[in-house]
């Protein structure tokens, strides 16, 4: 996330420290006219079409109308559905967000156990992933499977999430 930064600490564009890549023949990334990008890093073949700020968007990632990413990384090839709010989250690879969803719900809830292990107030996705329509996922730590299962973390017992 630092690479968003207005001068980052580790300049990609140094003139004398050339970065060697591998490069396959992807599309570049479409920008719809409606969208809104801001201090973001947006990978090859991503297709946005609503609003992201202050994030990293992987690889072929789909961000449909009306979606809103905030202070995320998502990983190469999501779908992020129409409507759905994504605060502070990182989604693994393949991943895909329904319509009308909100992850990052809440207001932030100190760890029970450990505050110093368990300070963080981030929303996880597991690779290969698939929430369905309108649902919430509050913050903390969350870790949806690729089976549908869902594991909360025992430390947050005052997580939120539900289907509408």
């Amino acid at each position: 996330m630092e690479l968003i930064d207005l001068i980052p600490e580790f300049n990609l564009y140094e003139e004398y420290w050339k970065i060697y890549t591998k490069s396959d023949n992807v599309a570049p990334q479409y920008l719809a006219a409606e969208s809104k990008v801001d201090t973001s890093i947006i990978g090859e073949g991503a297709e946005i079409y609503g609003e992201v700020q202050n994030s990293v968007i992987g690889a072929g990632v789909r961000i449909e109308k009306g979606a809103v990413v905030h202070n995320s990384i998502i990983m190469k090839e999501c779908v992020i559905g129409e409507n759905t709010v994504v605060e502070k989250s990182i989604i693994a690879d393949k991943t895909i967000v329904g319509a009308n969803c909100h992850l990052g719900v809440g207001e932030y809830a100190p760890s029970t156990l450990n505050e110093k292990v368990y300070a963080s107030d981030l929303v996880t996705i597991g690779e290969d992933s698939v929430i369905p329509d309108g649902v919430s996922i509050g913050k903390k730590y969350s870790d949806f499977r690729s089976d549908g299962t869902v594991r909360l973390s025992r430390w947050n017992v005052s997580r939120r999430w539900s289907y509408y």
